[in-house]
């Protein structure tokens, strides 16, 4: 349509607004004052470069951004969509992610933000996100994940790194995710593995380690995984197994490590 800002001659009471693939470049808090009964918001594929602090969408629940010109996003940006259950922010050129930005969002369920040029994640970014199921970061530029990162998740089920440019999982790097059932590491720089990296996962059942740089496994690495039962090590520089490592994969009922 060539749209440039949200129309305001639209019926107040809407609660489904598409205006995807439009020439928005900017959003402003009175934009959406007239349509405070909005449930789903999509401005996908636009150019959208600045966003004010939402204040009055207290019944939004999707709101897609995804396929915008984002560079950063303000902590304060969706502090108040406190009932938003789908949040998309893919396809952006977001390079940093501030702590607290997705704080008071207790009913999050999915979070998408692949396809950025996030570098690095701070400690307590996700934090107080107690209802979310799905984190997507995966086509970033991530290089390190710090201890905790991601602590206070307890619903999490699936988590997405793959495609980043992690080198190193440290210990505690993913601990206490009791609901954790897929991570997705495949196609980063992994090459060392702390021994504690995947403790308290008592839920997880997949766990792609694919196409990183791995050469070694330690015997303990997937020790403390009760349900884990697929395992992909595929295209590794792994040349040998310890009997112990061998022993320990031989429990895991699918585990691929061809093309090393």
């Amino acid at each position: 349509m060539g749209l440039t800002r949200i129309p305001q001659n639209l019926p107040a009471n809407i609660i489904d607004l598409e205006l995807r693939n439009n020439h928005i470049t900017s959003l402003y808090r009175s934009d959406l004052l007239r349509y405070r009964k909005l449930v789903y918001l999509s401005l996908e594929e636009n150019s959208i470069s600045f966003i004010e602090c939402f204040s009055n969408t207290f019944r939004l629940k999707e709101l897609n951004l995804g396929s915008n010109q984002l560079t950063h996003i303000q902590p304060c940006t969706f502090s108040k969509l406190q009932n938003i259950r789908f949040l998309r922010l893919s396809h952006n050129h977001i390079t940093v992610i501030h702590t607290g930005t997705f704080s008071y969002l207790s009913r999050l369920k999915e979070l998408y933000l692949s396809h950025n040029k996030i570098i690095a994640i701070k400690p307590a970014t996700f934090s107080n996100l107690p209802s979310l199921e799905m984190l997507s970061l995966r086509h970033n530029h991530i290089t390190v994940i710090p201890s905790g990162a991601f602590t206070n998740l307890p619903r999490l089920f699936s988590l997405h790194l793959q495609f980043n440019r992690i080198t190193e999982l440290k210990s505690g790097t993913f601990s206490n995710l009791p609901h954790l059932q897929q991570l997705w590491l495949q196609t980063n720089q992994i090459t060392k593995m702390g021994p504690a990296a995947f403790s308290n996962l008592p839920q997880l059942k997949a766990l792609d380690l694919a196409s990183n740089q791995i050469t070694n496994i330690q015997a303990d690495t997937f020790s403390n995984l009760p349900n884990l039962r697929f395992l992909y090590l595929c295209s590794n520089q792994m040349s040998s197994l310890s009997l112990s490592a061998y022993n320990m994969l031989a429990s895991i009922p699918l585990v691929k490590v061809d093309k090393n």
